[in-house]
Protein backbone atom coordinates (compact mmCIF):
# COMPACT_ATOMS: atom_id res chain seq x y z
CA UNK A 1 0.00 0.00 0.00
CA UNK A 2 1.20 3.33 -1.19
CA UNK A 3 1.47 5.75 1.75
CA UNK A 4 -0.17 8.78 1.70
CA UNK A 5 1.99 11.67 1.25
CA UNK A 6 -0.89 14.28 0.76
CA UNK A 7 -1.87 13.98 4.30
CA UNK A 8 1.62 16.06 5.16
CA UNK A 9 0.39 19.14 7.55
CA UNK A 10 -2.74 17.05 8.81
CA UNK A 11 -3.44 17.55 12.24
CA UNK A 12 -5.24 15.58 15.10
CA UNK A 13 -6.86 15.90 18.11
CA UNK A 14 -6.03 12.70 20.04
CA UNK A 15 -8.34 10.87 22.71
CA UNK A 16 -7.42 12.47 26.17
CA UNK A 17 -4.86 10.64 28.39
CA UNK A 18 -5.13 10.54 31.60
CA UNK A 19 -2.38 8.79 34.31
CA UNK A 20 -1.94 8.91 38.18
CA UNK A 21 0.95 8.33 40.51
CA UNK A 22 0.25 4.41 40.26
CA UNK A 23 1.04 4.90 36.43
CA UNK A 24 4.16 6.60 36.26
CA UNK A 25 5.88 4.59 39.62
CA UNK A 26 4.94 1.70 37.07
CA UNK A 27 6.63 3.74 34.25
CA UNK A 28 9.86 4.56 36.39
CA UNK A 29 10.03 0.85 37.60
CA UNK A 30 10.23 -0.45 33.91
CA UNK A 31 13.16 1.57 33.02
CA UNK A 32 15.22 0.28 35.88
CA UNK A 33 14.38 2.48 38.60
CA UNK A 34 15.27 0.99 42.05
CA UNK A 35 15.39 1.43 46.17
CA UNK A 36 18.12 4.06 45.59
CA UNK A 37 15.11 6.76 43.06
CA UNK A 38 12.49 6.61 45.90
CA UNK A 39 11.74 9.82 44.67
CA UNK A 40 10.37 8.36 41.70
CA UNK A 41 8.80 5.16 43.16
CA UNK A 42 7.07 6.52 46.79
CA UNK A 43 4.52 8.75 47.22
CA UNK A 44 5.71 10.66 50.11
CA UNK A 45 7.92 12.16 47.09
CA UNK A 46 4.92 12.91 45.06
CA UNK A 47 6.42 11.12 43.08
CA UNK A 48 8.82 12.74 40.83
CA UNK A 49 7.73 11.65 37.35
CA UNK A 50 10.71 10.71 34.70
CA UNK A 51 10.81 13.91 31.84
CA UNK A 52 10.88 10.26 29.42
CA UNK A 53 7.61 9.89 30.79
CA UNK A 54 6.29 12.33 27.77
CA UNK A 55 6.61 9.83 25.54
CA UNK A 56 3.54 7.76 27.05
CA UNK A 57 1.93 10.18 28.60
CA UNK A 58 1.25 11.95 24.91
CA UNK A 59 -0.70 8.96 24.17
CA UNK A 60 1.14 7.61 21.51
CA UNK A 61 -0.40 4.97 20.25
CA UNK A 62 -1.80 7.14 17.27
CA UNK A 63 -2.84 3.93 15.57
CA UNK A 64 -5.46 6.36 14.15
CA UNK A 65 -2.50 8.29 12.34
CA UNK A 66 -0.59 5.54 11.21
CA UNK A 67 -3.68 3.77 9.47
CA UNK A 68 -4.27 7.46 7.44
CA UNK A 69 -1.32 7.22 6.09
CA UNK A 70 -1.11 3.64 5.51
CA UNK A 71 1.68 2.04 7.35
CA UNK A 72 1.68 -1.49 8.74
CA UNK A 73 2.86 -1.08 12.11
CA UNK A 74 5.13 -4.35 12.08
CA UNK A 75 7.13 -2.39 9.12
CA UNK A 76 7.83 0.18 11.31
CA UNK A 77 11.35 0.89 13.29
CA UNK A 78 11.34 3.51 15.67
CA UNK A 79 14.52 6.22 13.66
CA UNK A 80 14.75 8.89 16.68
CA UNK A 81 13.15 10.60 19.46
CA UNK A 82 13.14 14.40 20.91
CA UNK A 83 11.34 15.34 24.29
CA UNK A 84 11.00 18.82 25.37
CA UNK A 85 9.79 19.87 28.40
CA UNK A 86 8.42 23.12 29.75
CA UNK A 87 7.91 22.04 33.16
CA UNK A 88 7.66 19.50 35.24
CA UNK A 89 5.26 16.33 34.74
CA UNK A 90 2.81 16.13 37.50
CA UNK A 91 2.31 12.82 39.40
CA UNK A 92 -1.57 12.68 38.48
CA UNK A 93 -2.77 14.39 34.69
CA UNK A 94 -4.76 14.53 31.78
CA UNK A 95 -3.13 14.86 28.67
CA UNK A 96 -4.53 16.77 25.65
CA UNK A 97 -2.13 16.46 22.58
CA UNK A 98 -2.28 17.80 19.24
CA UNK A 99 -0.31 15.43 16.51
CA UNK A 100 0.47 16.51 13.28
CA UNK A 101 2.12 15.16 9.91
CA UNK A 102 5.52 16.69 9.47
CA UNK A 103 7.49 14.68 6.63
CA UNK A 104 6.75 11.55 4.50
CA UNK A 105 10.19 11.07 2.96
CA UNK A 106 11.71 8.61 0.31
CA UNK A 107 14.93 7.17 1.20
CA UNK A 108 15.31 4.70 -1.10
CA UNK A 109 14.16 1.37 0.06
CA UNK A 110 12.40 3.02 3.12
CA UNK A 111 9.96 5.57 3.74
CA UNK A 112 10.83 8.09 6.64
CA UNK A 113 7.97 9.40 8.52
CA UNK A 114 8.18 12.56 11.17
CA UNK A 115 5.04 13.24 13.70
CA UNK A 116 4.91 16.02 16.25
CA UNK A 117 2.97 15.76 19.20
CA UNK A 118 2.43 19.06 21.35
CA UNK A 119 0.66 17.91 25.28
CA UNK A 120 -0.82 20.54 26.99
CA UNK A 121 -2.26 19.72 30.61
CA UNK A 122 -5.09 22.52 32.22
CA UNK A 123 -4.41 24.69 28.95
CA UNK A 124 -0.43 24.88 29.37
CA UNK A 125 1.54 23.52 26.88
CA UNK A 126 3.91 21.25 28.80
CA UNK A 127 5.81 18.28 26.95
CA UNK A 128 6.11 18.20 23.24
CA UNK A 129 7.66 14.96 21.32
CA UNK A 130 9.62 14.76 17.83
CA UNK A 131 9.20 11.23 16.24
CA UNK A 132 11.02 9.61 13.37
CA UNK A 133 9.91 6.48 12.28
CA UNK A 134 11.62 4.57 9.14
CA UNK A 135 9.03 2.21 6.97
CA UNK A 136 10.79 -0.78 5.77
CA UNK A 137 10.13 -1.53 2.01
CA UNK A 138 7.88 1.70 1.40
CA UNK A 139 10.28 3.90 -0.23
CA UNK A 140 10.85 4.57 -3.59
CA UNK A 141 7.71 6.23 -4.37
CA UNK A 142 9.56 9.08 -5.75
CA UNK A 143 9.15 11.75 -2.66
CA UNK A 144 11.76 14.11 -1.67
CA UNK A 145 14.47 12.58 0.49
CA UNK A 146 13.63 15.24 2.76
CA UNK A 147 16.12 17.81 4.98
CA UNK A 148 19.53 17.59 6.30
CA UNK A 149 19.36 17.64 10.22
CA UNK A 150 22.13 19.31 11.74
CA UNK A 151 23.49 17.96 14.83
CA UNK A 152 25.84 19.25 17.70
CA UNK A 153 29.03 17.58 17.15
CA UNK A 154 30.51 16.23 20.56
CA UNK A 155 33.48 17.51 21.46
CA UNK A 156 36.27 15.16 20.21
CA UNK A 157 37.87 13.44 23.33
CA UNK A 158 36.74 10.37 25.74
CA UNK A 159 33.74 10.11 27.59
CA UNK A 160 33.83 12.72 30.77
CA UNK A 161 31.27 10.28 32.75
CA UNK A 162 30.32 6.58 32.07
CA UNK A 163 26.81 4.66 33.82
CA UNK A 164 26.46 1.40 33.10
CA UNK A 165 22.47 0.31 32.80
CA UNK A 166 21.71 -3.97 33.41
CA UNK A 167 18.93 -4.31 31.59
CA UNK A 168 16.46 -7.66 33.04
CA UNK A 169 15.44 -10.28 30.41
CA UNK A 170 11.87 -9.42 31.48
CA UNK A 171 12.09 -5.42 30.83
CA UNK A 172 9.85 -5.72 27.95
CA UNK A 173 7.20 -7.35 28.98
CA UNK A 174 7.71 -4.60 32.37
CA UNK A 175 7.96 -1.90 29.75
CA UNK A 176 4.54 -3.09 27.99
CA UNK A 177 2.53 -2.26 31.03
CA UNK A 178 2.84 1.50 30.38
CA UNK A 179 0.60 0.73 26.98
CA UNK A 180 3.24 -0.60 23.99
CA UNK A 181 1.71 -3.78 23.53
CA UNK A 182 3.28 -4.41 19.98
CA UNK A 183 4.02 -8.02 20.04
CA UNK A 184 7.54 -7.69 18.77
CA UNK A 185 8.64 -7.24 21.98
CA UNK A 186 6.63 -10.40 23.78
CA UNK A 187 6.18 -12.81 21.25
CA UNK A 188 9.46 -14.79 19.86
CA UNK A 189 7.53 -16.58 17.26
CA UNK A 190 6.85 -12.85 15.36
CA UNK A 191 10.71 -11.48 16.57
CA UNK A 192 11.96 -14.36 14.38
CA UNK A 193 9.41 -13.74 12.20
CA UNK A 194 10.82 -10.21 11.23
CA UNK A 195 14.45 -11.12 11.84
CA UNK A 196 15.42 -11.15 15.14
CA UNK A 197 16.51 -13.79 17.37
CA UNK A 198 13.94 -13.24 20.40
CA UNK A 199 11.70 -10.39 21.51
CA UNK A 200 13.87 -7.22 21.16
CA UNK A 201 13.52 -4.06 24.30
CA UNK A 202 11.24 -1.45 23.26
CA UNK A 203 13.39 1.65 21.97
CA UNK A 204 11.65 3.88 23.93
CA UNK A 205 12.53 1.77 26.74
CA UNK A 206 16.04 2.13 26.32
CA UNK A 207 15.45 5.45 26.08
CA UNK A 208 13.70 5.92 29.01
CA UNK A 209 16.65 3.76 31.08
CA UNK A 210 19.12 6.49 29.50
CA UNK A 211 17.27 9.42 30.37
CA UNK A 212 17.30 7.51 34.06
CA UNK A 213 20.72 7.10 33.93
CA UNK A 214 21.64 10.93 33.16
CA UNK A 215 18.56 12.06 35.84
CA UNK A 216 20.55 10.32 38.39
CA UNK A 217 24.15 10.29 37.21
CA UNK A 218 24.04 14.38 36.26
CA UNK A 219 21.63 15.73 37.94
CA UNK A 220 20.80 14.55 41.01
CA UNK A 221 17.68 12.78 40.79
CA UNK A 222 16.47 16.05 40.09
CA UNK A 223 13.81 15.59 36.76
CA UNK A 224 13.65 19.56 36.44
CA UNK A 225 17.13 19.82 35.66
CA UNK A 226 16.36 18.28 32.30
CA UNK A 227 14.87 20.73 29.24
CA UNK A 228 15.33 18.23 26.43
CA UNK A 229 16.30 14.50 25.34
CA UNK A 230 16.77 13.74 21.57
CA UNK A 231 18.27 10.32 20.13
CA UNK A 232 18.56 8.57 17.23
CA UNK A 233 18.20 4.66 17.77
CA UNK A 234 20.96 2.49 15.77
CA UNK A 235 21.13 -1.05 16.85
CA UNK A 236 18.28 -3.21 18.42
CA UNK A 237 18.34 -4.13 22.29
CA UNK A 238 18.02 -7.59 23.48
CA UNK A 239 16.56 -7.66 27.18
CA UNK A 240 19.45 -8.76 29.30
CA UNK A 241 22.07 -6.55 27.84
CA UNK A 242 24.32 -4.88 30.00
CA UNK A 243 24.44 -0.91 28.06
CA UNK A 244 27.46 1.76 28.72
CA UNK A 245 26.24 5.26 28.27
CA UNK A 246 28.92 7.26 27.85
CA UNK A 247 28.68 11.45 27.82
CA UNK A 248 30.40 14.10 27.35
CA UNK A 249 29.29 17.63 28.75
CA UNK A 250 29.95 21.05 27.33
CA UNK A 251 27.56 24.11 28.93
CA UNK A 252 24.46 22.75 29.24
CA UNK A 253 24.57 20.34 26.45
CA UNK A 254 25.43 16.71 27.55
CA UNK A 255 25.97 14.54 23.95
CA UNK A 256 25.31 11.08 24.86
CA UNK A 257 25.76 7.43 23.16
CA UNK A 258 25.10 3.93 24.29
CA UNK A 259 26.87 0.73 23.72
CA UNK A 260 26.06 -2.89 24.24
CA UNK A 261 28.56 -5.01 25.35
CA UNK A 262 29.64 -5.96 22.21
CA UNK A 263 30.66 -2.66 21.08
CA UNK A 264 27.74 -1.96 18.97
CA UNK A 265 25.82 1.64 19.08
CA UNK A 266 22.54 1.40 20.33
CA UNK A 267 21.75 4.98 21.09
CA UNK A 268 23.48 7.81 18.50
CA UNK A 269 23.65 11.19 18.28
CA UNK A 270 22.21 11.58 21.66
CA UNK A 271 21.46 15.54 22.75
CA UNK A 272 20.16 16.62 25.93
CA UNK A 273 19.70 19.30 26.65
CA UNK A 274 20.12 20.77 30.81
CA UNK A 275 17.16 23.34 32.18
Amino acid sequence: MALKTELVGKTYALEEFSYTHRDAIIYALSIGADETDLEFLYEKHGPRVYPSYATVASGLGGGVILEDIGINPITIIHGGQQVTVHGALPANATVTTEASIDGIYDKGKNALVELKFKSSVDGELLFENLVAMIIRGEGGFGGERGPSREVPVAPDRGPDKTFQIQTEKRQALMYRLSGDWNPLHADPDIAKAVGFEAPILHGLCTYGCTTRAIVRGLCGNDPAKLKSMGVRFSSPVIPGDLLTVETKTEGKTIFVEVKNEAGATVLTNGVFELA
